[in-house]
């Protein structure tokens, strides 16, 4: 329950009228909508579509994002001039960030929506080669019931490597 001030605001707003001079006006809460409920999830089938996973479409982005790397070195090595590699070095970082996303997405198991194809392509072979941790990143997302988790308190390791990390239980499909 938020406290309130005497003239009946909060005191989250109170703290934001006392910042910029009182020139917020406040927000009124949202009621809802055909699509969402009035704390902001999505309904019915509005949040179906949202939770469609095209496998398709990813397998696609997969092998070009594999393959990507690949191109720019055979094209950097027939080039064979030195601004030839200036770009292919450059362009590396955009190959290395899209594998680095879809590590990111699989972790979060929405890469494919078989869950064996989703751990091995998006876990353990992008993982490997942007030398990934493997399954940690898994650990790390569901740590917190599959939102990102920080470090708020106890000890780094756990929030690093999963629950247990320290006691040597690591199993994290309980």
């Amino acid at each position: 329950m938020e406290s309130c001030s005497p003239d009946g605001a909060t005191r989250h707003e109170a703290l934001i009228a006392s910042m910029t001079g009182g020139m917020t006006r406040s927000v009124p809460a949202f009621a809802g909508s055909e699509r969402f409920h009035s704390d902001g999830r999505p309904k019915g089938a509005f949040r179906e579509s949202l939770r469609r996973i095209p496998d398709g479409r990813n397998a696609l982005t997969v092998t070009g994002s594999v393959l990507f790397p690949v191109v720019v070195v055979v094209a950097a090595v027939a080039v064979s001039h030195p601004v030839g590699w200036v770009v292919a070095f450059l362009l590396m970082s955009v190959a290395q960030n899209r594998l680095f996303i879809l590590h990111h997405e699989a972790a979060h198991r929405v890469l494919f929506s078989d869950r064996r194809v989703n751990d091995l392509v998006g876990i353990n072979l992008i993982g490997w080669l942007t030398f990934g941790t493997g399954g940690q990143p898994q650990i790390l997302h569901r740590t917190a019931g599959g939102i990102h988790v920080g470090f708020p308190d106890g000890v780094a390791a756990e929030h690093l490597f999963g629950p247990g990390w320290v006691t040597g239980d690591t199993e994290v499909d309980r």
